[in-house]
């Protein structure tokens, strides 16, 4: 069963993702190193997305271990493999998460982050996990509360709406968006046995940072015209006040990171 990816993966795509990746990279890896990736292991990686993260566990990796990275999009594994191409232990395979058995490989630990809430289903995938790991093995997986965490202070008017609109984008499409707070539940209840789970919040501090919500809108846009959930006028709009909202002096956070790590 493939899930159909609702957001763009061309390169102002990757652009956001990179900067999502600077809020939680140094959390992502901390949580990594805690879970026991290290030299040596064999690992799959679940979304490799704009790459950043797959850089990250070959280095903790150390050119002693291998990596699978799958993606559904061949354009971000493309990306991902010029990122990497220092690391030749690497493999790449267009895949999806609800279908791992069908790689027919075993792993000593799987690492996904932001993915499952993409998916109609969690469970299918983590039931998958399961079935891939070594006797022992282990999954990190971090999954974010997308539309209850966040704030903005003093209100914006900007920032409701961009919510109202991703969420009904989400939920139009039938995605798992409240998998995050049952993410050690549903670990437990595929026979896991969870041994951490942490949160994580950025908060927005330089303009840069806070652009990452118009970034988001822009990725969103096709699939909020396609489901008439909007019109382009309002997008225009609603794209130029977020623009004006990053430059103001607002607090603003980021989406709360649930943080698992996971044993069988």
């Amino acid at each position: 069963m493939t899930e159909t990816y609702i957001l763009n993966t061309d390169d102002r795509a990757r652009e956001r993702l990179s900067l999502q990746h600077q809020l939680y990279v140094q959390s992502s890896v901390n949580l990594l190193r805690e879970a026991g990736v290290g030299p040596g292991m064999k690992g799959l990686e679940i979304g490799c997305g704009s790459g950043a993260m797959t850089m990250e566990i070959a280095r903790l990796l150390g050119g002693k271990g291998q990596l699978l990275s799958i993606d559904l999009s061949q354009d971000q594994i493309d990306s991902t493999k010029k990122y990497t191409k220092e690391f030749d232990f690497i493999k790449f395979k267009v895949c999806d998460v609800t279908a791992l058995s069908e790689l027919n490989e075993r792993f000593d630990f799987i690492y996904c982050r932001m993915v499952l809430h993409h998916l109609a289903d969690a469970h299918i995938a983590i039931m998958q996990m399961k079935s891939c790991l070594n006797p022992g093995g282990v999954v990190i997986c971090e999954e974010p509360s997308i539309f209850d965490s966040t704030y903005c202070t003093p209100p914006s008017p900007a920032y409701e709406r961009f919510l109202e609109l991703a969420k009904t984008c989400f939920t139009n499409n039938k995605r798992d968006i409240g998998i995050a707070h049952r993410l050690e539940l549903d670990f437990r209840s595929c026979g896991f046995s969870v041994t951490q789970h942490t949160l994580f919040q950025p908060v927005l501090r330089t303009i840069k940072e806070k652009q990452i919500y118009f970034m988001a809108l822009d990725d969103l846009t096709p699939q909020l015209l396609e489901h008439h959930i909007t019109t382009a006028e309002e997008i225009k709009t609603l794209s130029k006040d977020l623009h004006e909202l990053a430059e103001a002096e607002n607090t603003i956070s980021w989406v709360r990171m649930h943080q698992v790590i996971a044993t069988i």
